[in-house]
């Protein structure tokens, strides 16, 4: 986590699961976590999550104020 200019900034990694293992793709984790960002900030955060390689990568951007 950083903060700077009155955000914090978050940043995460996550290895991609084997295709072979667990369920079916997909989930709500993605839409009910932006939901529940959009009843606390309104449009004032900004999530980003990049799917490339064999990493997913989210970064969080959430006002302090």
């Amino acid at each position: 986590m950083v903060k700077q200019n009155d955000h914090l900034f978050f940043t995460t990694r996550n290895r991609k699961a084997d295709p072979e293992v667990g369920n079916e793709p997909g989930g709500f984790g993605i839409i009910n976590l932006t939901k529940r960002l959009r009843m606390l900030y309104g449009d004032k955060f900004e999530l980003t999550i990049d799917d490339e390689g064999e990493l997913f990568t989210a970064v969080l951007k959430i006002p302090l104020s």
